[in-house]
């Protein structure tokens, strides 16, 4: 098995997120794939793929190797957004929003250079291309069970221009919104965005228990 954290599948983790955001942000979510639909034709439910793919870089043999000590997983969010460019069957404009969004959701762009400087390639674990399978047909895109990716982000900032980047933020808020709301069922923990959010969007929290 492949964790997301510690006793979480991350298969299951990223579809709980998925779930969970379009639920809590219906209207959100329709306007990012409408924004991306848009500009490249390419029909699909593409924050459901963001959301679903956001933490693929935590199957990082590195990473995985500290699931059951100390759990560490500074900059999976790069890795995970590298593999999301390198390996999803789209256009480049497509790939570079869907990246750029997951690549935000931990307010990556605070730390980048550092990230940059300290991961250097993405080795996969053990069961990897199942997990890829998995998500690949219940998402119903192509991704290519790639296993090792050399950490290099340069040409994906070359497709990031200020329209990529407008859509992606639009998509980033209700992944980590999503991302919280899940680590909280499994932790039974409330974090400090939480409570804020219960005050906001409390009724909607109701409504999206049951996923």
């Amino acid at each position: 098995m492949i964790f997301s954290w510690p006793g979480e599948d991350l298969f299951e983790h990223g579809r709980d997120v998925a779930l969970i955001g379009e639920c809590l942000f219906p209207e959100e979510t329709r306007y990012y794939n409408a924004l991306l639909n848009e500009l490249e034709n390419q029909d699909n439910n593409w924050w459901r793929v963001a959301a679903a793919l956001h933490d693929i870089g935590k199957a990082h043999k590195e990473f995985q190797a500290t699931i059951w000590r100390k759990p560490s997983f500074t900059c999976h969010e790069l890795l995970s957004a590298l593999y999301i460019w390198e390996a999803l069957e789209a256009s480049p404009k497509i790939r570079a929003a869907v990246a750029l969004t997951v690549l935000l959701h931990h307010h990556a762009m605070d730390r980048f250079e550092r990230c940059i400087k300290s991961v250097k390639r993405f080795e996969t674990a053990d069961g990897f291309t199942d997990y890829v399978s998995r998500f690949s047909k219940w998402l119903g895109v192509g991704i290519r069970p790639i296993e090792n990716i050399t950490a290099d982000i340069g040409t994906l900032k070359r497709w990031i221009d200020q329209r990529i980047y407008r859509i992606a933020v639009i998509g980033v808020g209700p992944i980590a919104v999503a991302d919280h709301v899940a680590a909280a069922r499994r932790g039974g923990y409330s974090s400090r965005l939480l409570e804020e959010l219960k005050h906001e969007i409390g009724r909607r929290l109701e409504k999206c228990k049951a996923i």
